[in-house]
C-alpha cells in the first residue's frame, strides 16, 4: 500500500500536494474534535445538548466521524435550541464543521451567521456575541459558514 500511495503522490502537482496536505490536516482536526465528544469534561447546558446530539450521530455510524452528516446535526441542534444566538455560538465553537477554522475565520463566520439569522428572525445583531468556549480552549476548532457544509473527506 505504501508504494502505491507514493506512486499516486508523485503523480500529483505541487498544488495538489498542498491541497492534499491541507485536507489531511483538516481531517485530523475534525477527527480529534469528534473524539473529544466522548471525554468527560464539564460544559454549559447548551454545549452539553450539542454534544449529546453529536455523540448520538457518531454512535449511529459506529463512531466513524466522516460518515456523520454534520450539517444536519448542526441544523437539528439550531432548530431545537430556544436561544438562537447561543446556538450559533455553540455551533461555531463545538461543531466539527467549524473545527479547522482559525480564530479570525470563526469570528467572521459567527458574525455572518448572526447577521443571516437576524435578517430572518427577531434576533438582534447588536446582541453580545460573548464566549461559549466553556473550558474547551485546548480543543481543536473546525471549518465553514452557517450554511455548514458536510465535512466528508475528499476522495
Amino acid at each position: 500500500m505504501s508504494d502505491q500511495l507514493k506512486s499516486i503522490y508523485s503523480a500529483l502537482t505541487p498544488l495538489q500536494h498542498a491541497d492534499l496536505l491541507e485536507q489531511a490536516r483538516r481531517n485530523i482536526i475534525i477527527r480529534e474534535a469528534c473524539q473529544n465528544f466522548f471525554e468527560a469534561t464539564p460544559h454549559s447546558e447548551p454545549v452539553q445538548r450539542f454534544i449529546q446530539k453529536a455523540k448520538a450521530a457518531l454512535e449511529r455510524v459506529g463512531r466513524v466521524w466522516y460518515e456523520v452528516l454534520w450539517d444536519a446535526v448542526d441544523k437539528e441542534y439550531f432548530d431545537d435550541e430556544p436561544d438562537k444566538l447561543t446556538a450559533l455560538k455553540v455551533i461555531s465553537f463545538h461543531s466539527p464543521t467549524k473545527a479547522a477554522l482559525s480564530s479570525k475565520d470563526r469570528e467572521v463566520d459567527l458574525a455572518k451567521a448572526v447577521a443571516f439569522v437576524s435578517a430572518q428572525s427577531d434576533l438582534s445583531i447588536g446582541d453580545e456575541l460573548g464566549d461559549v468556549q466553556d473550558s474547551t480552549e485546548s480543543q481543536p476548532r473546525a471549518s465553514s459558514a452557517f450554511t455548514p457544509r458536510n465535512v466528508r473527506p475528499k476522495v
